[in-house]
């Protein structure tokens, strides 16, 4: 889906419908619908070669939720999106038409393009188009829509876009709020794994200067991380990794929830999984300025024990060491103390 070539773009569209399962009835009819239309088209991304043609439109979330914007003509709530131009690839051609429409600079989810769901509609002109659409990470910013973009462009949460859906957006963004599936890590969840990391300490720690790079980061948990073992992903049904926690015997090393899915239950379930996991009770370590994290520590039962100047570790922040007695405090009070 990342390159140029057409005749490569549509065999791994082809490949991904065949293998993607519908959320819903109206997503098997579009799929069977795609399918057919990729078979007859000779330039299926062309907007003018024929009137049915493939676009991209993207679901963009963030921390302040998902970017609506009203059509002007149709009057409805969608999704950012349009036709892709000669010689641009789907991936290239969404992040276009958001900031086209947005002013917002977007990035893929999980640092590649992920597609979540198509549908298959009528369009003006006649037309009638095979949209593909794809998850993306909004900046933290309003948007700034230019002239003779539709105006009325905003962050929503989940549940109030899903109010304000037509059919053919419902169904995807319902899926969405759907709650993720705990699982070991394997090696295919390095990307989306590295994405949690890196975007939720940006979030929580922006004045922060981390002691390695984004590369670094990717590299070391691709190597050392997974391959370790102890590390479960919250992975949601779309295919992306909402959060993870990592182990060892006695620690919780990270606990990481993605900014567009914190405050909906992720963390606490992660958390819920390593107590499960670590009955007799375990430790961890966060920095002391970051007050969400000693907040939900503290509201599931951990007690500060112990705080230094940051010299042994390797941002050189003060931080502070939790713990979590277990289901057993009685017994393992006397080695906390």
């Amino acid at each position: 889906m990342i390159d140029n070539d057409s005749t490569r773009a549509t065999e791994d569209l082809r490949s991904f419908l065949q293998s993607h399962r519908p959320i819903d009835e109206r997503e098997r009819v579009s799929i069977a619908a795609f399918l057919d239309q990729l078979d007859r088209l000779a330039e299926p991304f062309s907007e003018d070669a024929d009137p049915f043609h493939v676009t991209a439109s993207a679901l963009v979330v963030g921390r302040r939720g998902v970017i609506l914007h009203r059509h002007k003509r149709l009057g409805i709530w969608i999704q950012p999106g349009g036709h892709i131009d000669p010689g641009e690839s789907l991936s290239d051609g969404v992040i276009r038409e958001v900031l086209e429409e947005t002013g917002l600079a977007t990035t893929h989810f999980s640092g590649h393009p992920t597609i979540v769901h198509v549908d298959v509609h009528p369009a003006p002109k006649g037309h009638t188009h095979l949209d593909v659409r794809l998850l993306l990470r909004g900046p933290d910013a309003d948007p700034t829509p230019p002239a003779g973009e539709s105006p009325d462009v905003a962050w929503l949460s989940f549940e109030d876009a899903l109010a304000r859906a037509d059919s053919g957006l419902a169904g995807v963004l319902g899926a969405l709020l759907q709650g993720p599936i705990l699982r070991p890590a394997t090696i295919g969840d390095v990307r989306g794994v590295a994405e949690c990391y890196i975007e939720s300490s940006n979030q929580a720690l922006p004045k922060v200067i981390r002691a390695h790079t984004d590369d670094e980061i990717r590299d070391w948990i691709q190597a050392e991380l997974i391959p370790g073992g102890g590390v479960v992903v919250a992975r949601h049904p779309l295919g992306f990794v909402a959060g993870y926690a990592a182990t060892s015997r006695g620690w919780l090393r990270h606990l990481f929830v993605d900014p567009a899915w914190q405050g909906r239950g992720v963390g606490t379930a992660l958390l819920q999984w390593v107590k499960g996991a670590q009955p007799e009770g375990f430790s961890l370590w966060t920095f002391q300025q970051n007050q969400r994290a000693r907040s939900f520590y503290e509201f599931h039962g951990f007690r500060a024990v112990e705080e230094t100047d940051g010299s042994g570790n390797e941002e050189r922040v003060p931080d502070v060491r939790y713990h979590w007695a277990g289901n057993f405090p009685i017994a393992s009070v006397s080695s906390v103390e």
